[in-house]
């Protein structure tokens, strides 16, 4: 079985998802007696360059997402971007990654894009 057929098979299995775009920063690491305070927490989630992007539509392409982000206001901002696609039917995945320059630029698009459709 090909690699593209498992991607398909496990987009095909993946629940539906909302219309909203979501882009998500990773998940905090939990805090213990002895881990990280949660201002150092605080100041590592401003720190942070790289967000995923959820409920990208599929017939969205590479361009045309890179597009739409430069059309808000973030041209130049950011230098990579990742949206997967499945290459039997051409369609996107659904998700894709963003890594901005600067950290602030980062924070600001999840201000702009959170609930975006």
């Amino acid at each position: 079985s090909t690699v593209a057929t498992q991607l398909a098979l496990a987009a095909a299995a993946a629940p539906a998802a909302p219309a909203a775009w979501e882009p998500v920063a990773p998940a905090p690491a939990k805090l213990s007696a002895r881990g990280p305070s949660v201002a150092s927490e605080a100041d590592a989630r401003r720190q942070r360059t790289t967000l995923m992007l959820r409920n990208v539509p599929n017939q969205y392409t590479r361009a045309l997402l890179q597009d739409t982000i430069d059309a808000v206001g973030f041209a130049g901002r950011y230098d990579f971007v990742y949206l997967p696609i499945d290459f039997q039917t051409r369609a996107g995945l659904g998700y894709a990654f963003l890594n901005f320059v600067e950290p602030a630029d980062a924070v600001r698009f999840q201000k702009v894009f959170h609930g975006f459709s």
